[in-house]
């Protein structure tokens, strides 16, 4: 191991494979860890989009809607990633607190694209997690629904959940908790959904709505906003070092709750118009009516109208992360999923076009309220 790297912080942002052998004691550890780490971020892995539903729809949400429906009852998943932590960012010591769970998969009995079967050999870190082994090394998808309902873990008022873009994430784990197909519209499916997950974030929504409010707040012209999607684009923004093992399916789940904490340090999960992160709780982007950013009101400006004497959300002055340090569940530079080292990530952070990224944003904000010598509280 690379000399002055501690060993703890290693572990901590490690990523634990689990299979049928060792499901039980690291859904145990998952348990227990969650009663003082209970923010979880999911990450669901399946065959994608490739299903698409015919026939009348109530609207563009409604044809999202049908479309993971169509598709999530069709596929079955094959790999979940978990990561943890506490409400204020931190990781527990000394153990891992990611997982990446590989499901059972029987190409000869269940839907599998043969395309998928090549990314899970690629994306494979043992030989266990080939798709050729899968069959019998993988975890039983009727087990992991029974073991998932009894864990605690779920109707649990205590536990956020966090995921990104989480419409199909929470379909799939819906359709696994019930063993049914999922339900005919999307208003039955938001019902079920918060009755096993009473509270949940989409990543995806939190950066929609705060760019949608910065990008008015520079006077921007709201036909030019395009809000990024991806997950790697909004990190990127955010100068969050990028590592190999955030393109696995238990990195992505890390990167999703490293990102989420970023967010939510640098605004104090405050968004501009002083409304809570809270406000869009139990929403999902692109399902969900309220994240129709093109009804929030126009007219309020706040660089013009908003007085810097009212109270309102703290963008205090914030370290930039720069590669190689560590914010809030940054990775120790030069480590791998297994603890190995590995060459570090290049320095440069991608210049994303179109909108400016989240961090030229909140910069600019604090630019011109520092240039009054004031700053929101």
């Amino acid at each position: 191991m690379q000399q002055g790297v501690n060993s703890n912080e290693c572990i901590k942002y490690m990523i634990k494979d689990v299979l049928k052998d060792n499901f039980y004691k690291e859904l145990k550890n998952i348990i227990e860890l969650s009663k003082k780490y209970n923010h979880i971020s999911i990450n669901v892995e399946s065959a994608g989009t490739l299903a698409r539903p015919i026939g009348k729809f109530r609207g563009k949400k409604d044809y999202i809607y049908q479309t993971i429906r169509v598709n999530v009852d069709l596929f079955n998943i094959f790999k979940i990633g978990i990561s943890l932590c506490d409400e204020f960012g931190n990781k527990p010591d000394n153990t891992f607190s990611t997982w990446q769970l590989h499901m059972k998969v029987d190409p000869e009995n269940e839907m599998v694209p043969s395309e998928f079967l090549d990314f899970l050999d690629a994306a494979s870190t043992i030989p266990e997690t080939m798709s050729t082994q899968l069959k019998t090394t993988g975890i039983d998808l009727k087990e992991l629904a029974i073991r998932l309902t009894d864990s605690g873990l779920l109707m649990n008022p205590n536990i956020t959940w966090i995921a990104h873009s989480g419409g199909y994430d929470f379909a799939y784990l819906l359709r696994l908790i019930t063993d049914k197909p999922l339900p005919n519209n999307k208003l039955e499916f938001f019902s079920k959904v918060n009755v096993y997950f009473p509270n949940y974030y989409d990543l995806d929504l939190i950066n929609q709505r705060l760019n949608y409010q910065i990008f008015m707040v520079n006077g921007m012209k709201d036909d030019m906003f395009l809000p990024p999607q991806h997950l790697e684009m909004l990190a990127d923004g955010l100068q969050i070092q990028q590592l190999p093992h955030y393109k696995t399916t238990g990195g992505v789940s890390m990167l999703i709750l490293i990102t989420y904490n970023h967010l939510c340090n640098l605004t104090k999960k405050k968004f501009p118009d002083e409304k809570d992160f809270s406000f869009i709780k139990n929403q999902l982007s692109s399902l969900s009516v309220e994240n129709d950013f093109s009804t929030i009101n126009k007219n309020v400006q706040f660089t013009q109208q908003h007085s810097m004497n009212q109270q309102g959300p703290s963008y205090q002055q914030m370290n930039m992360m720069q590669p190689g340090m560590m914010m809030n569940g940054g990775m120790p530079p030069g480590m791998n999923i297994q603890g190995r080292v590995m060459a570090q990530p290049s320095n440069n952070v991608a210049n994303n076009g179109g909108s400016a990224s989240m961090m030229n944003h909140i910069q600019t904000l604090q630019m011109q309220h520092n240039s009054k010598a004031q700053q929101w509280k």
